[in-house]
């Protein structure tokens, strides 16, 4: 028996040092994604032109990589150093074996040190995810403000230090054009996060639950903003052309956004080498029309258009937030603005070649369309049933799913 509490222990003992080493390379791989971000961000597109970069911030960054490979290498050898011995290693490598759900989330996710690396972790994925990656990827000062507000939050709303008011969220938000999508997209990214940290799964399933009670406060601001614009465009959208300030305001709003386009090293390599008037002068007569003026629009369809380019979510965002920018510049109301956006939202599936409707050409296949190869009626109403069934226990939509039951 003595036997084999040594082997538990060493056991133990083992998983708590790579924790540690994970954790800690976790902590130099994000200092050193963030320095890569900074250079991105400085350096201009076209590297002839000799935009100056920020030097002194530069060598700042890399000092503070240098210092934290250092410490990275020490743990290592001090780990290696102790062998099997008792103690050491990260202290809540241990309760990641076994959830303890008589202790806070806070506590059964690791404390403040698991939940800064996971914020450091989450950070780093969503600057490659292109469904949130626009509105995480900012100016090395801003990010920082962000995952320092994120891992307030999520500390004190997990039960640890109260370091961030809640309230906050919902007017910080208010104004974001975050949808469910984004929201959902979020969640997905948090959660491979605290996974990959080695936070255990029902730490995380409870911790992703808990974070979901945030969503309206996060999504309400936007969701109000377009049903109202929505409701103000089943009036027709003459309203919104002649607010737009008719073709002439359209050909200004334009302009101002591709004056925003050249600057903006997110997307303007996309126009890069091509006929940039045109595209411009394109895009004018077809938001014309599409904002409710006269219909002029005679060009290509926009499908056609796009093929081949592989846009993501996160280029149309970025897009989208050029336009909104524009529009805010040239003064035009925030009700007109969001009835804008609204009207160019539908675009999206077209620029990212997303085929759109049952009847669609693209999807069909060998001469069959989706209702016959997924099985036919009979199958279709099995996966109603289960989904239907899954509805009802779960707590985050079983509400809308049980109301007038009876």
């Amino acid at each position: 028996m003595a036997d084999a509490t040594k082997v538990v222990s060493a056991v133990d003992k083992t998983y708590a040092d790579i924790q540690s080493v994970k954790t800690r390379m976790t902590g130099v791989t994000g200092t050193l994604n963030q320095l890569k971000v900074a250079v991105a961000t400085a350096l201009p597109a076209d590297a002839s032109k000799g935009q100056q970069i920020n030097v002194g911030f530069v060598r700042q960054e890399l000092t503070k990589a240098k210092e934290a490979v250092a410490k990275f290498k020490e743990m290592v050898r001090e780990a290696a150093e102790n062998g099997g011995g008792a103690g050491g290693g990260l202290p809540n490598a241990r309760r990641q074996m076994k959830d303890d759900k008589t202790r806070t989330l806070y506590e059964r996710v690791g404390g403040d040190l698991n939940i800064e690396t996971g914020v450091e972790i989450m950070f780093n994925k969503m600057l490659q995810d292109s469904r949130v990656r626009s509105y995480f990827e900012k100016n090395q000062r801003k990010m920082q403000q962000m995952r320092k507000k994120f891992f307030q939050f999520i500390s004190g709303f997990f039960g640890g230090p109260a370091l961030y008011d809640a309230n906050n969220i919902k007017p910080a938000h208010y104004h974001m054009n975050i949808t469910d999508y984004h929201f959902d997209a979020l969640l997905d990214v948090f959660q491979a996060s605290m996974l990959e940290l080695g936070v255990h799964p029902d730490a995380t399933k409870d911790a992703i639950a808990a974070c979901g009670k945030i969503r309206k406060d996060v999504t309400t601001g936007c969701t109000v903003r377009m049903e109202l614009a929505q409701k103000n465009m089943e009036k027709g959208k003459d309203g919104l052309f002649k607010r737009m300030g008719g073709e002439e305001g359209i050909a200004q709003f334009m302009d101002r956004v591709y004056d925003l386009i050249q600057v903006d090293n997110r997307i303007k390599s996309w126009f890069s080498g091509k006929n940039y008037q045109a595209i411009k002068e394109g895009q004018r007569v077809y938001l014309t029309e599409l904002l409710g003026g006269p219909k002029i629009y005679k060009g290509k369809d926009l499908v056609e258009i796009h093929k081949g380019m592989n846009l993501s979510d996160y280029e149309f965002d970025c897009f989208l937030a050029n336009c909104e920018k524009a529009m805010s510049g040239l003064g035009i109301e925030d009700e007109t603005i969001d009835e804008a956006i609204v009207s160019m939202e539908p675009v999206r599936a077209a620029l990212m070649n997303r085929a759109q409707g049952l009847a669609a050409h693209a999807k069909m296949v060998d001469g069959q369309n989706i209702l016959d190869r997924f099985g036919g009626e009979m199958n279709v109403e099995s996966v109603v049933e289960m989904m239907y069934s899954g509805c009802v226990g779960d707590p985050r939509v079983r509400f809308y799913f049980e109301v007038n039951k009876d």
